[in-house]
């Protein structure tokens, strides 16, 4: 894939007064607490630093507690799979120099943060990312800071570079942090296809980063505002004339489904908060041709778990006259499946108007519902024979599993389908339920490419591999 030629740009540092923190396209500003806390964090970044990974996480720690006015659970982070190496060579140079042009600019508080970046280099915790490409742009050492390392413990989105004071369980609006710094050398790709939204909303880093399309990359101008649709491909690129270098924050819903972002990317400050596109907003503008993208990119997943209910799953009945619930059902390729084997009494359920409108007119459902998957289902007791879950886990919580499993009969099938980074999540409440005698695991498959028409594209992440689960619940 041709790489685009990025255009020299200024330094973000001429934008910049006391009030701002350093983006690569411009200033990073946000309101409230959150904001003087990711200040005081920067500031605290300093060669003093020299002691443990846990001394560091608990000195961060305290910092955001005072600036929150409540206290902060800290771990220190550990690393099972030795990826740490050295600092990347040449950060500590380009964050002295952005300190230098930030101090002529007037900017002495942009300038004291730089320079106390700048003296935690060798301090800090460096890992590989996993999917680098582009090897001949390869730096000595990492190429981005793992600044989880210091304050979030290990955790759901261990991959992410990022410092997070995080809880998980239900949704919940919250104040707290996520502060990052984000270093790639010249010329650098690192693909970002997770759907976790603290992986995915890395790419919020201005004039550094460029932007994803499905054919190829296009230039990100300074301000413009990243939603990546999570199904989408997409990859983060430094120009080629010089490393990509972001300091940035969010603050808000923690828990992957919505987020806030508590900063402007670009020239001009603003304290707006930006509202990042929820699961129904991105799957409503993507409607239309839902079918014909996820199909160019060898999506089969549909066909998988209805292959499996019909071998594995063990039914009682024809499939006619069986009621199935396809919860999650976008805009009916589940459904058409069930069809093609018989299944005739299906009911859809989905978040999504558009995608419920789409699914209506392939004449596979008996009635669809609009619901929220993460609410009590609209439906009674033990009224379902089977129910299936394709490609929709990645915006819920494995908590959901306990109403899911009310509305199946005793003895009925309950299919999932996880990729590699929901499965991590889910199994280990899956198994819970097996050693609570609520259901029997029947068959799980082996991994098999989520996305295989994008296994040989640098935007995709060639290791992403899904499993299909066959569950049956217990019965009286």
């Amino acid at each position: 894939m041709e790489s685009p030629t990025a255009a020299a740009t200024p330094s973000p540092a001429a934008e910049l007064d006391e009030s701002g923190l350093c983006a690569s396209g411009g200033p990073l500003t946000g309101c409230g607490v959150a904001f003087e806390a990711v200040k005081e964090v920067l500031s605290a970044l300093t060669s003093e630093w020299a002691g443990s990974g846990s001394e560091q996480a608990e000195t961060c720690a305290a910092l955001v507690g005072k600036a929150l006015g409540r206290p902060v659970l800290c771990r220190a982070w550990e690393d099972p799979e030795g990826l740490r190496c050295a600092a990347p060579r040449g950060l500590a140079e380009a964050l002295g120099a952005e300190a230098e042009a930030a101090e002529a600019a007037g900017a002495g508080g942009l300038a004291r943060s730089l320079r106390a970046l700048r003296g935690g280099v060798d301090v800090f915790s460096w890992k590989e990312p996993r999917h680098l490409v582009s090897d001949e742009m390869r730096p000595e050492g990492a190429p981005a800071l793992s600044i989880d390392a210091l304050l979030g413990g290990p955790g759901r989105f261990k991959s992410a570079m990022m410092v997070g004071l995080r809880r998980y369980g239900a949704s919940f609006e919250s104040d707290e942090i996520l502060v990052g710094l984000t270093w790639l050398a010249p010329g650098t790709f690192y693909p970002q296809h997770a759907h976790d939204a603290a992986e995915l909303y890395q790419m919020m880093v201005g004039t550094g980063a460029w932007g994803p399309t499905q054919g190829h990359l296009e230039p990100m101008p300074p301000g413009r505002f990243l939603s990546i649709p999570s199904a989408s491909p997409h990859t983060v690129q430094a120009p080629a004339d010089g490393p990509l270098l972001a300091v940035y924050a969010w603050t808000g819903r923690l828990n992957g489904r919505f987020w806030f972002c508590d900063c402007a990317l670009g020239d001009k400050y603003s304290s707006d908060i930006n509202k990042i596109a929820s699961p129904e907003d991105y799957y409503n503008a993507m409607a239309g041709d839902y079918e014909s993208v996820v199909r160019s990119w060898g999506y089969r997943m549909p066909e998988a778990a209805v292959d499996a209910l019909k071998a594995q799953a063990d039914l009682s009945g024809a499939p006619s006259t069986l009621n199935v619930l396809d919860l999650g059902c976008g805009d009916g390729l589940v459904g058409a499946a069930l069809q093609a084997h018989g299944f005739e009494c299906v009911v859809g359920a989905d978040i999504s108007s558009e995608m419920l409108a789409k699914a209506k007119l392939r004449r596979c459902y008996r009635e669809v519902h609009r619901s929220d998957l993460s609410q009590k289902l609209p439906f009674e007791d033990d009224v379902f024979d089977v129910i299936l879950c394709v490609g929709t886990t990645t915006y819920l919580e494995p908590a959901v599993l306990v109403d899911w499993l009310r509305v199946v009969r005793p003895g009925g099938a309950l299919i999932l389908t996880h990729k590699t980074s929901v499965w991590k999540v889910w199994e280990p409440d899956q198994e819970l339920l097996v050693r609570a005698g609520a259901m029997t695991q029947a068959w799980v498959s082996e991994p098999m490419h989520y996305l295989p028409s994008l296994r040989n594209d640098a935007k995709a992440d060639p290791d992403e591999r899904a499993k299909v689960y066959v569950y049956r619940k217990a019965t009286l």
